[in-house]
């Protein structure tokens, strides 16, 4: 069995790391607006 591809998994690491990075912005996101309806209902 041969060792992974150092480039490979480099490669794979970013790409988690930029899907994470994605999932956690929208997820602020949805936060925000959250927050910012939950604020206008009260007025």
């Amino acid at each position: 069995m041969n060792p992974v591809n150092p480039m490979f998994h480099r490669h794979l690491v970013a790409a988690y790391t930029v899907t994470w990075v994605f999932h956690l912005v929208y997820l602020a996101y949805v936060a925000w607006k959250w927050r910012e309806a939950k604020r206008s209902d009260r007025s």
